[in-house]
């Protein structure tokens, strides 16, 4: 595909900019921590298709300098 170069660049792009502004950061919940956290995110089903569940994140605006 002609534009799939371009596509990927793109996309490369939008999210360096997007990380250079914000952190990302996971929404916990109560006594839960990183590892549990990613236990729970990664938790795929089979359905008709493979899914996961919502993934609780938040964004922070990093300070800037």
């Amino acid at each position: 595909c002609i534009g799939r170069k371009f596509a990927t660049t793109e996309a490369v792009c939008f999210l360096t900019m997007l990380l250079r502004d914000w952190r990302v950061e996971p929404l916990l919940d109560e006594g839960e921590n990183i590892e549990q956290w990613k236990e729970r995110i990664l938790q795929a089903s089979l359905v008709f298709t493979l899914s996961i569940r919502p993934v609780p994140i938040r964004f922070v605006r990093r300070p800037r300098h």
